[in-house]
């Protein structure tokens, strides 16, 4: 049994990938309480099997995560990842373990679609380590 409905998670991926993708500066305008919260519902997806049981629902936050760390116009994610207690211990163990799951999920026509969420997860690890070397420096 899940915990939410599917379609609310899906509004709330769909909602945000548009705006990020059409409206310019989407995440200054968005503010960091929103992005913690998104962010912590990410966590939560990626660590708590019962809060949804379809993988790619939390593989489409792991997108959303990434996209936002990558906009070059802002450094509010960086930001986010250092200020974020819940990221800070949930976050790596939960992306390793969508990670590894992600490999044995779906059918054989989903193939290229593990990839791209395992090329997300790598670049937000990438990026998970660059705050955290910075932070010793």
């Amino acid at each position: 049994t899940t915990f939410l409905p599917e379609h609310f998670l899906e509004n709330v991926y769909k909602f945000h990938l548009t705006n990020f993708k059409f409206k310019q500066n989407y995440l200054n305008f968005v503010g960091d309480s929103h992005i913690h919260e998104l962010l912590n519902l990410t966590c939560l997806l990626l660590s708590q099997e019962q809060i949804s049981s379809n993988p790619y629902m939390a593989g489409n936050f792991v997108e959303l995560i990434f996209f936002f760390l990558h906009e070059t116009k802002s450094g509010i994610m960086y930001q986010v990842f250092k200020d974020n207690e819940i990221a800070h211990w949930n976050l790596t163990n939960g992306l390793i373990r969508f990670y590894c799951d992600i490999a044995v999920t779906g059918s054989s026509h989903q193939f290229y679609s593990k990839f791209k969420y395992r090329f997300y997860v790598n670049k937000i690890f990438t990026s998970l380590w660059a705050i955290r070397f910075t932070d010793k420096i």
